[in-house]
């Protein structure tokens, strides 16, 4: 979120993949975590001005995991 309000938008995206990719390798998160973790992701959705359907269908694509 912050890349993003300091302009950097492709590196914000870069880091909101990184995010989702390890969110999804936790396979076993207590649920209080999971909300949390369900709250960031939505702040960051609004703050970077994504929709589901601007997302790449699969964030962990090879040519999203290339930090």
């Amino acid at each position: 979120m912050a890349r993003q309000k300091l302009g950097d938008a492709s590196q914000a995206r870069a880091c909101f993949y990184q995010a989702v990719r390890w969110w999804a390798e936790q396979k076993n998160l207590a649920p209080q975590y999971v909300s949390e973790l369900a709250g960031f992701r939505a702040e960051a959705e609004e703050v970077m001005g994504l929709a589901w359907a601007d997302l790449p269908a699969n964030v962990l694509a090879p040519e999203y995991l290339d930090l």
